[in-house]
């Protein structure tokens, strides 16, 4: 099996450039995106090491697709406010993908500080989006 992460930074439709979130401004457009230390490449080989993928989703054959990782990498380059989406799994596989996507939230909060985002050359707490895919052999 095969875990893919594909780094993207969300671009919203609207045309803004920050959100506000408890009083601080969040960037979804940056001059100079967050970076994972050693870049994506680095990243991926993190989440194939950290990230834990349940044999029982492979016996009962069901695809999880494409999960949605949402984050905050702040100024300081700290991860913060993850959230997960994901498709809804049969009743059968319920569990394994709740032992799946806590596998992904732990590994995510427990990354080593990035690279934060810039705008203006100024370090901005910005919002990154990171669709993981696992591809089952």
């Amino acid at each position: 099996m095969l875990l893919v992460a594909a780094v993207l930074l969300w671009q919203p439709s609207n045309g803004q450039a920050s959100i506000q979130r408890n009083g601080e401004t969040i960037y979804t457009e940056v001059e100079r995106q967050p970076e994972f230390p050693g870049g994506k490449r680095a990243l991926s080989m993190y989440l194939m090491k950290n990230v834990k993928y349940p044999s029982v989703l492979s016996k009962t054959n069901y695809d999880p697709g494409k999960i949605i990782v949402r984050f905050v990498v702040a100024k300081n380059g700290v991860v913060r406010n993850v959230e997960i989406s994901s498709k809804p799994a049969a009743a059968e596989a319920q569990q394994s993908l709740q032992n799946y996507l806590a596998s992904i939230l732990n590994a995510i909060e427990k990354m080593p500080r990035w690279r934060p985002a810039e705008v203006n050359g100024e370090r901005v707490a910005s919002l990154y989006i990171l669709p993981v895919q696992v591809y089952v052999n």
